[in-house]
């Protein structure tokens, strides 16, 4: 009952983020489709985004929008795992001209609002390669088979994410 009264009101939460930061009609399209990709996959961090300062929610709804393309490739590549490996060196050759200074909105809305969050937050390049390996390391598992094997793919990945988030709200240069 909770989860659906939850979704049945995800529309107007969704309508109050977008009216409660000053967008570009630009970045409309991208933020609108990142924030339903979250909705839709990741309801409870979309929700717990709805928390975040109002200045960092587009980096937050960007990193988290990016996490659930990589997590679902391998849903997506139903056992044909080249095609999941060829995405994410997609992802892999993106990053490279994100971090390199050329943000090009034809990519993809994620990679776009991405891109705009990794230069305006000056994001660390290394926790997004961690998060992405695991990933691509992932594509070929079917379970850890140790508890410390899944302490590590944990570390790898929602601990990449959330040291990224943590760079969004609390930038080194403010800290010194």
């Amino acid at each position: 009952m909770f989860l659906q009264l939850g979704k049945r009101n995800a529309q107007n939460i969704r309508i109050y983020y977008i009216n409660s930061v000053k967008l570009s009609s630009n970045n409309q399209a991208a933020i609108k489709y990142c924030v339903d990709l979250v909705r839709t996959h990741d309801f409870d961090n979309y929700l717990a985004g709805l928390l975040f300062p109002v200045k960092y929610r587009t980096a937050f709804y960007a990193l988290r929008a990016f996490n659930i393309e990589i997590a679902l490739l391998k849903e997506q590549a139903m056992g044909n795992i080249m095609s999941a490996r060829v995405r994410m060196q997609w992802w892999k050759d993106t990053l490279n001209n994100i971090y390199s200074g050329k943000v090009s909105r034809a990519q993809s809305p994620v990679a776009y609002l991405l891109g705009e969050s990794i230069m305006e937050h000056q994001l660390s390049r290394i926790w997004i390669d961690r998060l992405l390996d695991a990933r691509m390391n992932d594509l070929v598992k079917t379970q850890h088979e140790t508890v410390s094997d899944l302490e590590d793919y944990a570390e790898r990945t929602y601990s990449s994410l959330l040291y990224l988030l943590l760079e969004v709200i609390s930038p080194i240069y403010e800290m010194l």
